[in-house]
């Protein structure tokens, strides 16, 4: 049995199912082509056969393109130590020969020999660091929205709780954030004083005779 130092595994992945063929750079065409169940089980089971085929030296590297999976299928191959990398669906070229009838097990020989090749871009994968950020980042904008409905439905309350109605959002830190949101539904002020901003604060006794400056 011939060796190879790296197989390529091409992945046409559906919610429902799994394509897969493996190509190497010196073979003549894609083989080893089966239809699955969409579980990355099988996947991991595949690849192990192609190591016990080949020998367990052999590189393998899958791919699938950027679609209804998102990261989930990459990050589950990752888990167990498979290599497997994310194509951007636009960076790919059509198969050679023209038009030809579309099929899973040509898209997943199309996939191989990309990867074989680097006829294609491949999809950034968030880190876990970079997960945090966009969490941050929809909880501050889910935070602004807060404010700005409080300041809709209740800017009497606001008023009288000397809170200019026309801060930016950005302005308050989160302590102000929680403070806003007491004030809109009328609780009291008072343990919220020296909370927010120093350029802001005023004792609890001012609360109702200051109004926001215009």
């Amino acid at each position: 049995m011939k060796h190879y130092s790296t197989l390529y595994v091409g992945m046409d992945v559906h919610r429902e199912s799994f394509t897969l063929a493996h190509y190497a750079l010196d073979m003549k065409q894609p083989t080893g082509i089966v239809k699955t169940d969409n579980d990355y089980r099988r996947i991991v089971a595949y690849v192990h056969r192609l190591k016990e085929k080949y020998g367990q030296e052999t590189r393998i590297v899958c791919g699938y393109e950027a679609g209804c999976l998102g990261y989930t299928l990459y990050h589950q191959l990752s888990k167990v130590k498979i290599e497997c990398i994310i194509l951007a669906p636009t960076t790919l070229p059509s198969p050679r020969g023209g038009k030809r009838v579309k099929t899973d097990g040509r898209d997943a020989a199309n996939i191989a020999q990309c990867l074989a090749y680097g006829t294609y871009s491949p999809v950034h994968v968030p880190s876990a660091e970079d997960e945090q950020v966009k969490e941050f980042i929809r909880m501050r904008n889910d935070h602004c929205q807060m404010l700005k409905k409080a300041q809709t439905a209740n800017p009497v309350l606001l008023s009288a709780a000397w809170i200019p109605v026309q801060w930016d959002a950005k302005q308050l830190d989160a302590g102000a954030y929680e403070m806003a949101g007491c004030f809109a539904t009328g609780r009291t002020a008072g343990r919220y004083a020296g909370r927010i901003p120093d350029q802001f604060s005023v004792s609890s006794k001012q609360v109702g005779t200051i109004r926001p400056t215009h």
